[in-house]
């Protein structure tokens, strides 16, 4: 049975969709042109923005290391105590991230944007 050609609108007489006209991909899975157009406006907007953010964590972590090589004498460290405190530093992001993400779905960001304008306000 082949698959039927279905044309959708938008509300309000905005601009039609493309038709939804189903291809076999070269993984072998059935892709329709919707499917592939959304994809494409996906990947325009998020990869240059997560290419970003990967660079700027890329530096941060150069920069880290860089300021370890003077700060470590200047404060009497090893570098095994630094590595220390930045893996101790690591671990309790991982261990508060999902936690702290949990607590921000259930009680919303209003109130905790809330809670740390009030702590700046403060000083």
């Amino acid at each position: 049975m082949k698959p039927q050609r279905r044309q959708f609108q938008l509300m309000a007489g905005a601009a039609a969709l493309p038709a939804l006209s189903r291809e076999k991909s070269e993984t072998g899975t059935v892709e329709s042109e919707f499917e592939r157009a959304t994809m494409r406006k996906v990947m325009r907007r998020f990869v240059p923005v997560l290419f970003v953010s990967c660079l700027v964590a890329l530096l941060d972590r150069i920069n880290v290391g860089f300021a370890a090589l003077t700060m470590n004498n200047d404060l009497g460290l090893s570098s095994t105590a630094f590595g220390f405190g930045a893996g101790l530093f690591f671990l309790t992001y991982i261990m508060f991230e999902v936690p702290s993400n949990l607590a921000l779905e259930r009680f919303g960001a209003r109130l905790g944007v809330a809670r740390r304008r009030d702590r700046f306000r403060s000083r």
